[in-house]
């Protein structure tokens, strides 16, 4: 209602928080108390999505490494939010409608410091929201953060000599998150990765399964 933007629409807000919550950075500088709100992505197309809808942020590519500045498909590229007026529409935005503890965390930093230049008072809302799948939320964390997978394995007990492997996957430090999509779909195991520190995966297999999934 503050930003006054015709053009989005309550879903298309909701499917954008579940993707920031999964590959925004709700960022301060605990030296100069600056905020910054940054998605990061491999796809710039997506990126370039949100900055027009928004229609405020810079999109700007990065090589993965320097020795890979020359090589474009292994660029990756970030949306980055820093004007103050646009920060204080996405702490709106966020507050009260944000899923994973941490992201809430993060918000609240940024109230604080909103709060303190802003006579507009922002009163902090800290209560997650619990995940629905009757919204959009998990399309966009899926797209942050999920993989759809398929293997073909050959196998001679099969008659057609081969086994087929499906399965949805969502990666988080967050382990209650995948807790709760996993209490959601009522199936799918969640489990640390192996040689991660502190990531999760929530794993659902089976056709039956991305039948529901879909």
């Amino acid at each position: 209602k503050s930003y006054d933007n015709k053009h989005i629409t309550d879903d298309w807000l909701t499917w954008f928080i579940g993707f920031a919550e999964g590959d925004g950075c709700i960022f301060r500088d605990r030296k100069t108390s600056r905020l910054k709100f940054v998605l990061t992505q491999k796809e710039q197309a997506i990126l370039n999505h949100i900055k027009n809808k928004f229609g405020f942020g810079v999109v700007k590519s990065f090589p993965s490494s320097i020795k890979e500045n020359a090589i474009r498909k292994n660029r990756f590229h970030r949306w980055i939010v820093e004007d103050s007026t646009n920060i204080r529409y996405l702490a709106l935005l966020f507050n009260g409608n944000l899923c994973i503890q941490h992201r809430i965390e993060q918000l609240s930093n940024w109230v604080e410091i909103i709060n303190k230049k802003n006579s507009d008072f922002i009163e902090f809302n800290s209560i997650p929201l619990n995940i629905s799948l009757k919204e959009a939320w998990l399309s966009g964390f899926t797209d942050a953060e999920g993989c759809f997978n398929i293997s073909i394995n050959n196998n001679k007990r099969y008659a057609l000599g081969s086994v087929i492997k499906i399965r949805f996957v969502l990666d988080q430090k967050s382990e209650n998150i995948l807790n709760s999509v996993k209490s959601s779909f009522g199936f799918g195991k969640v489990s640390l990765r192996k040689e991660t520190k502190d990531v999760y995966r929530y794993t659902a297999t089976g056709f039956s399964r991305m039948k529901e999934i879909r």
